[in-house]
This record gives structure tokens, C-alpha cells and sequence, in this order.
């Protein structure tokens, strides 16, 4: 009995710990282990603990919605831009009827050159809301780290903010991936598309018969198969693929760098899920 009683207060007190190290929604962050959490620290109460969980959980959710909201609204200016309305309305006039690559290049062309001044005025406000998120996140994080785990504040800090550093690092090469194969793919796509006009003409002037709908069927088909097969895009999503792969290597060794440094600098491994998520929308 007294076996089965000590049990049942253990399982009681595991499940208790287990509540408490709970991370707040919203923020992905945890103590350090082998013994080195903020409950170890015989100054901190439970009650203390959970007031600074929850004004982390706060902060964290107020900066997640700032962020949100200056996004959505740089966003809608941008697409309400009177230049980009007018942009994308003369884009998408050749881009829908043209049976001219080079016309539908042009078009796409002049499409970039139309709204590089809105497009910047965009990217600067949303790198503007980034900016502010990480200064809230970061003096959450701070006071939440001073408040349960005083010791190794700084070298969270640190830590934090070199895996941040890291995450921007690989959004931005893959960001840059993902433009070059567009690019590099371009007069492709073009190509393509005016495949898929005439096409579509054709068939707008055929009887619309069983005939007419397997030769537009085959001209489709064969549109896509140009595209797939040509050298410039099978080039294209080999780079494409090998920049991916290296901005994960390269995530990957700043990551087990900035953690090797935690292990230095506190003389015990660093946290897993330490840092919030980048905000993404």
C-alpha cells in the first residue's frame, strides 16, 4: 500500500512538472536541461514561474499581432497601388491572348520595371514590422530569461539570437532560389503560354467537336512537355535544388555552431525549441 501511495505521489508530481514546462502558444522556447532549468533556481516560486510565462505568452502574441496586422496592411497598399493595378492589368492583357513569346516577355518586363517603386515601399515596411517584432520578442525573452534562469540570461540571449540569425539567413537564400529559377525559366513560361493561347484560339474557332477537343488536349500537353523538357528548366531546377540543399547545410552548421557556443559559454547543452518562430504571413 505505502508502495502503490509513493507511486501514485509521484505520478502526481510528474504530471505537475509536466504542466508547468508547458510552452506558452504562440512562442517556442524551453529551459536548459541536464539540470540547469529555471526550476532548479531555489529563488524562483511557482507562482513567480507562471507570472512569467504568461507575460511572455502575452508579449509574444501582442508582437505576433503587430507584426501581422503591419503586413496585411503593406500588403493590401501595395496591390492597391494605382501603378500596380495599371501594371498588372497591362501584364495579364498579353499575358492572356498573346501567341508571341517575345510580346509576353515584353509584357513581363515592363510588369517589373512598373512597380519596383511600390514593391520597395512594401518590402521596407514589412522589413520595418520584422524589425519591430524582434525587438518586442527579444525584451520578452530577456526579462522572461532574467526573471527564471538569471544565470545563463545572457548566454540565452545570445544563443537566441544567433539561431534567428540563422533562420533569416536560410529564408533569404531561399528567397534568392526561388527568384533566380524564376528567372532562369522565364522566356520558358512565356513560351509556353503562347503555346496554351493558340490553343485556346484554335479551339474558340473550331466546331468544338470530339476532334477538336483531343487536338486541344494534345496541344496542351505537348505545351507542358516543352516546358518540362526544356535545357533552360531542367538547368534551372538543378540549381534551384542544390541552392536549397545549401542553405539547409548551411541553417544546419550555424545552428549546431551557436549551440556548441551555449555548451561553452554555461558549461551545459543548450535548450532545444529555444527561440520563437519567425513570424511568417
Amino acid at each position: 500500500m505505502r508502495t502503490n501511495t509513493r507511486r501514485a505521489a509521484l505520478a502526481g508530481v510528474a504530471a505537475v512538472l509536466s504542466v508547468g514546462l508547458l510552452v506558452p502558444a504562440g512562442a517556442a522556447f524551453a529551459t536548459p536541461g541536464h539540470g540547469h532549468g529555471h526550476g532548479n533556481n531555489p529563488g524562483n516560486s511557482a507562482p513567480a514561474d507562471n507570472t512569467a510565462k504568461k507575460a511572455l505568452h502575452d508579449a509574444v502574441q501582442s508582437a505576433n499581432q503587430t507584426y501581422h496586422n503591419a503586413v496585411k496592411a503593406a500588403r493590401a497598399a501595395f496591390r492597391n497601388d494605382p501603378a500596380v493595378v495599371a501594371a498588372i492589368a497591362a501584364r495579364d492583357a498579353v499575358l492572356s491572348s498573346s501567341t508571341d513569346p517575345a510580346a509576353i516577355d515584353a509584357a513581363k518586363l515592363a510588369f517589373d520595371g512598373a512597380i519596383v517603386a511600390p514593391l520597395a515601399t512594401r518590402d521596407a515596411a514589412i522589413a520595418g514590422a520584422l524589425s519591430t517584432w524582434e525587438t518586442s520578442v527579444d525584451a520578452a525573452f530577456a526579462t522572461y530569461d532574467l526573471a527564471t534562469n538569471p544565470a545563463d540570461a545572457a548566454a540565452l540571449g545570445t544563443l537566441r539570437t544567433a539561431l534567428r540569425t540563422a533562420d533569416l539567413q536560410y529564408r533569404s537564400d531561399v528567397k534568392a532560389a526561388n527568384a533566380a529559377y524564376k528567372t532562369a525559366i522565364s522566356h520558358a513560361a512565356s513560351v509556353r503560354r503562347s503555346s496554351v493561347n493558340a490553343a485556346i484560339a484554335t479551339w474558340n474557332g473550331s466546331a468544338k467537336d470530339s476532334a477538336a477537343a483531343d487536338a486541344f488536349h494534345a496541344a496542351i500537353v505537348a505545351a507542358r512537355t516543352a516546358f518540362d523538357t526544356d535545357p533552360a528548366v531542367v538547368a534551372a531546377k538543378a540549381a534551384k535544388s542544390a541552392a536549397l540543399t545549401t542553405a539547409k547545410t548551411t541553417r544546419a552548421t550555424a545552428v549546431d555552431a551557436a549551440r556548441a557556443a551555449f555548451q561553452t559559454a554555461t558549461g551545459h547543452a543548450a535548450p532545444h525549441h529555444l527561440r520563437p518562430s519567425l513570424p511568417r504571413f
